[in-house]
């Protein structure tokens, strides 16, 4: 038999714990009956309603220890109060906007730089010479190849100056061919050194050679044959080449840039000019009557 202390309920069913009526944990009744009191271990407070309503509600008050672990859980945080950065996308791309700025003002200021150089240091060249640009290289001893080249072959005769007549139906193009072909062919024998063969490419009397005026053949002879002995390896390179024809087609002048690398005895020269060379119909053939620099881009005595 079991008791409710509390409101003196009896239960015949010693299976249950609690008071059905308010909860109390019931006790045995011979226990009850002895005399002694009957602890109460449960401190909530209980609100029974009658007996007579059949149900009773029971409200059970929180343990404070229950509150406080409840209080300590963290709330979730709204995501309205989230504090959003959107401005850190666009730092990061004016940052890098920046750099390629400043990267293109860098790369700017560097090839005005250089070009500002490269025009200096063509504006700083000399006067033109009355020889073949060579500087003021000292004169080595002529070389043995040089010198077998030039007696390998004969002098070749100078064809007589027939007085050409004007011919009104002349083909500028193919003038324009035959001057550049005798030009390619005077830088072949100066690149070996062949003396005979550049007078070849000469007309007895020149209008024009550099700084003198009316000029004779042996004399443009004796310049280049100083030129050429004081080296033993010779390039020229004969770029931006431009022909006109004379308007009776009797003469021809070319102008274009000329660079070249004199190499002889340690000693070496490079230098270019903007070239003019004046050329003359003499029967089938065209000689060169004229040679002057129109400009001097650089010169230089290594």
């Amino acid at each position: 038999m079991k008791l409710c202390p509390l409101c003196g309920s009896k239960y015949s069913d010693d299976s249950l714990a609690f008071c059905l009526q308010d909860g109390s944990p019931l006790a045995d009744e011979s226990a009850g009956s002895s005399g002694e009191p009957t602890a109460v271990l449960h401190d909530a407070e209980t609100i029974a309603s009658g007996r007579d309503s059949g149900r009773i509600d029971v409200e059970v008050t929180r343990d404070e220890d229950e509150r406080e672990t409840q209080e300590r859980v963290p709330r979730a945080i709204p995501e309205s109060t989230l504090v959003r950065r959107p401005g850190t996308v666009w730092t990061v791309l004016a940052t890098v906007a920046v750099m390629l700025v400043l990267f293109g003002i860098l790369g700017s200021a560097g090839l005005i730089y250089y070009f500002s150089r490269e025009e200096d240091r063509t504006s700083a060249g000399s006067n033109s010479e009355s020889e073949l640009p060579l500087g003021d290289t000292p004169t080595p001893a002529p070389s043995s190849s040089a010198t077998a080249a030039s007696r390998a072959l004969p002098s070749p005769t100078a064809t007589p100056e027939p007085s050409p007549t004007a011919d009104e139906n002349f083909d500028s193009k193919e003038i324009k061919g035959s001057v550049g072909q005798r030009l390619r062919t005077w830088k072949a024998y100066t690149e070996r050194l062949d003396l005979n063969g550049v007078m070849s490419c000469y007309a007895d009397t020149l209008n024009y050679y550099f700084s003198r005026a009316k000029t004779d053949k042996s004399f443009v002879r004796e310049n280049k044959g100083n030129a050429l002995a004081k080296f033993q390896r010779v390039r020229i390179a004969i770029t931006g080449i431009d022909i006109t024809v004379a308007p009776d087609g009797k003469s021809a002048t070319a102008v274009f840039d000329k660079e070249w690398r004199f190499e002889g005895s340690g000693k070496v020269s490079t230098g270019k000019v903007r070239s003019q060379v004046g050329f003359t119909r003499s029967g089938e053939q065209w000689l060169i009557n004229g040679e002057k620099d129109l400009k001097v881009y650089y010169k230089r005595s290594l």
